[in-house]
């Protein structure tokens, strides 16, 4: 059973540069400002999804475009999750349970 947790948008941060020198801190053409989202930048929105798998006993977490429900990226890929699935149900031959 998969029970599921969906947070709201995750807005987007803008990068500023690394600090030079502590305290004088100034950002090149920008009047000394820090630099703001381009327009296109601030309307992106993103949303964070957390389930649990409790046959694996794993949290499944996936970064989602609202507005179409793409999945951009999720922690762990499916590949490992189908991975683990095939390890957790199958007993390998070669083990004696009885010895």
């Amino acid at each position: 059973m998969i029970a599921g947790l969906t947070l709201g948008p995750v807005p987007e941060v803008p990068s500023r540069p690394q600090a030079r020198g502590g305290a004088g801190q100034s950002w090149p053409g920008t009047g000394g400002k820090p630099p703001h989202a381009a327009p296109a930048a601030a309307e992106v929105r993103r949303s964070l999804q957390f389930q649990h798998d409790a046959d694996l006993g794993r949290t499944i977490l996936r970064v989602v475009k609202p507005e179409t429900g793409e999945v951009l990226r999720q922690i762990p890929t499916e590949v490992q999750l189908d991975l683990a699935r095939w390890l957790a149900f199958r007993r390998p031959a070669t083990i004696d349970e009885h010895a």
